[in-house]
């Protein structure tokens, strides 16, 4: 696929991500279902989608969620029918392997874990057919990095829960994965020895 236009959208806020659940085994399971607050903000993505261009009707079109239960139900909140929705393996969120802590530091950095920017290119190599995307933060973050799209600085690194962005994805600007590890590495390093000091 030489270029496309896809809506990435993170789901809503789920137990999977309340802070407090940290250490706990609805801390980042992927049947965690959305907190009451997630499926207020998901029921808001419909007009987020519309104020970032996409210009289709939640109420028939098709959408791409993961394999994770927050995903699906962000997107009924959102408006997308059942049977419009498909789940995808590569959407899923990243087995990264990291201490809770040092992931946290490196996104309060910027800089992408090894595995990320690995699902990232993946998701990039079979991009699904649908236009709206409901996945997860970080890899949603990693693939927009990996498109060679420009992050906007008023925007988080991850992004904020049942928000949307823009995936305007051309071949021609992709980073290559190992420059980019590479690279995040050598940022990651820079990070830590500055910590040091």
């Amino acid at each position: 696929m030489a270029s496309a236009t896809k809506m990435l959208v993170r789901h809503g806020l789920s137990s999977a991500n309340d802070r407090r659940n940290f250490g706990k085994p609805a801390f980042a399971h992927p049947d965690a279902s959305l907190m009451v607050r997630g499926c207020y903000d998901a029921m808001g993505v419909g007009e987020a989608l519309k104020a970032n261009g996409y210009d289709g009707d939640p109420s028939v079109s098709r959408v791409a969620v993961s394999t994770m239960l927050r995903t699906g139900q962000t997107a009924l909140y959102a408006g997308f029918r059942p049977a419009a929705i498909t789940e995808y393996a590569v959407l899923d969120e990243v087995d990264h392997d990291l201490d809770p802590f040092v992931l946290g530091r490196m996104i309060k950095a910027g800089v992408y874990p090894d595995a990320a920017l690995i699902r990232a290119d993946r998701l990039l190599d079979t991009l699904p057919d649908e236009d709206v995307y409901v996945t997860h933060g970080l890899l949603g973050s990693a693939a927009l990095y990996l498109a060679g799209v420009g992050r906007d600085t008023d925007q988080p690194f991850i992004p904020r829960f049942a928000s949307v962005r823009v995936l305007r994805y051309d071949s021609e600007k992709r980073l290559c994965l190992e420059e980019a590890i590479m690279e995040q590495r050598r940022l990651w390093h820079e990070h830590d020895k500055n910590d040091c000091e």
